[in-house]
This record gives C-alpha cells, structure tokens and sequence, in this order.
C-alpha cells in the first residue's frame, strides 16, 4: 500500500511518501509528481521518500524517471543507497547522475 500527501508552503510544495512503491501503486506517485507540477507557482517540488517502507522494480523505474526530471528528492540511507545504484546501472550520464544525487538529500 502507498499513501502521498501533499503539503504547500509559500516556497516548496512537497509530496510525503508512505509505504510500498510497487505496482500498481508506483505508477501513482507519477502522476502525483506530474499533477503537482502544473501548478508550482514558482514553488520548489519536493518528494519526501524518508518514509517508504520498500521499493519493487516498477518503483525503481519512477525514481530513475523523477531524477531525469531533476526533481529534488529527500530520502533516508535505504533509499540514497538505492539511488546510487540506479544511477549506476541506468543511462543517465555522468553529469545528470550527480545532479541527481546533489539534488537528493538525506535525512539528517
């Protein structure tokens, strides 16, 4: 099971993650992401993911995808490991790979 929430502040609208992001579920993380991006109003988008409990091969899949579109995300050890991984075994080149991984931030 997976549970987004969507809270906005005057500077960031931030999507928190909960659970499993599996199929059918990670394809609704997508469209969360997509839908929160029509209307940022100069906003950043942030996606929390300190909160995912595990990750199957179709939720790996929208990560890859949200850091190709340099979405920020802000992830605990599991998942910048994860990340790290993805960055390594897919086709984003060098540069977007450390985009990526700067742009992620862990749980402090």
């Amino acid at each position: 099971m997976l549970k987004i929430s969507l809270v906005d502040s005057q500077r960031q609208r931030r999507l928190i993650v909960e659970g499993t992001l599996v199929a059918p579920w990670a394809n609704e993380l997508a469209i969360a992401c997509e839908n929160a991006r029509a209307d940022l109003d100069g906003r950043e988008l942030i996606v929390d993911l300190r909160s995912l409990t595990g990750i199957g091969p179709e939720g790996e899949s929208v990560l890859l995808q949200l850091m190709k579109n340099k979405t920020r995300l802000l992830c605990g050890v599991f998942v910048r490991e994860l990340l790290r991984q993805l960055i390594g075994s897919s086709q984003l080149n060098a540069l977007d790979a450390r985009d990526a991984l700067n742009d992620t931030e862990s749980e402090g």
